[in-house]
């Protein structure tokens, strides 16, 4: 059982690989701006990790942080920007003693779509390389091809910061084993989702930056990611 290539050390081999990716996002989250490629790079690591073609965390990881910078930064001041006007509107929304409930309504619903592009961008952005305004566009796809799936991963997105209000002292740990656990579950997710549409589409990962493979990511007429319900 515990023997080199063992089950138990092969699963405790990929949990502290995964606990190295989450601390290596952290820490190239720092300067804010590179959040995208951070989060992107750690996804690519992650998806590397449970497909067996990576034994390692720290080269795969800044392979795909270098390369994801270009679209990565753009992204991230995108959602920062989003979210702080949301933030902003929810702000000035209660504060208003007249506020309207059709008003509430229409914040909640741009917020759960900001929320669940935000869960799945990134991961888009981990598997091809793509461009900012088509990114976002893969990123609408999955949200209402897995819609379901994608509103557990923002639930389980937000549960570590909820965590802080009952248990702030121990929240840090809280947070990063939580994280650990879904960044297991949805590098699998997500590895199984792009391997279905790749094997269906005939395309390899992470060439789709030329023309002539981004085609075959997107459709001609709407430049959405051709991700069916069969396929995916």
């Amino acid at each position: 059982m515990f023997k080199p290539n063992g089950p138990v050390m092969q699963f405790l081999t990929e949990i502290t690989n995964f606990l190295i990716l989450n601390l290596l996002c952290l820490i190239c989250c720092i300067p804010v701006v590179t959040i995208g490629a951070a989060l992107s790079a750690r996804m690519y690591a992650a998806m590397k990790i449970v497909r067996d073609e990576e034994t390692g965390v720290v080269k795969p990881f800044f392979h795909a942080f270098v390369r994801n910078l270009k679209t990565g930064i753009p992204l991230t001041f995108i959602f920062l920007g989003m979210g702080a006007l949301l933030v902003a509107d929810w702000y000035v929304t209660f504060r208003m003693e007249t506020a309207q409930t059709l008003w509430k309504v229409i914040f909640a619903m741009v917020t759960s779509m900001y929320l669940l592009m935000l869960w799945n961008v990134f991961p888009f952005l981990a598997r091809y390389e793509v461009r900012v305004f088509d990114a976002l566009k893969g990123a609408f796809s999955l949200s209402y091809l897995h819609f379901f799936r994608s509103i557990f991963g923002v639930i389980m997105m937000i549960v570590p910061w909820m965590v802080n209000i009952w248990f702030p002292v121990w929240f840090w740990l809280i947070a990063l084993g939580i994280e650990t656990f879904m960044l297991y579950l949805n590098a699998g997710h997500f590895a199984r989702v792009f391997d279905r549409f790749e094997a269906e589409k005939g395309i390899a990962p992470v060439t789709a930056a030329n023309e002539e493979n981004e085609d075959r990511v997107f459709d001609d007429e709407s430049r959405t990611p051709v991700v069916t319900e069969e396929n995916a």
